[in-house]
């Protein structure tokens, strides 16, 4: 399970989709769920949207088996963990924020990049 802003600006969320590429190349596609936030920043994850991410691989773990990851189940749990849970650390403030799983797809990733050889 991938992780990402939309908006990172350290990591460009076009990684993805090179990812996502190296991993259908080998046919491990059951393997990989990505979900995506809607916010920029490296790593601009709310508490909540963490944990909730984190329980969706416990589970795939468990169970052998994927969880629901449409962004409004996502999001509907994420909120489901409360206020004390939905904070972004802005200027050492924490600031309420709602979560923000939303679909979407990478764009390509434009460099040339195969995992699979040396």
């Amino acid at each position: 399970l991938t992780l990402h802003t939309k908006g990172d600006d350290l990591v460009a969320v076009e990684v993805e989709s090179a990812y996502k590429d190296g991993v259908d190349e080998e046919r491990d596609g059951q393997f990989l769920r990505e979900v995506f936030v809607h916010r920029a920043g490296h790593g601009e994850f709310t508490p909540a949207e963490t944990v909730v991410a984190f329980e969706a691989l416990v589970s795939r773990l468990d169970t052998g088996k994927w969880p629901g990851l449409g962004s409004a189940m996502l999001n509907k749990t994420a909120k489901g963990l409360g206020s004390k849970f939905n904070v972004l650390l802005v200027n050492n403030k924490e600031v309420h924020v709602p979560p923000a799983y939303f679909k979407f797809q990478p764009p390509a990733f434009l460099r040339p990049f195969d995992a699979g050889k040396n």
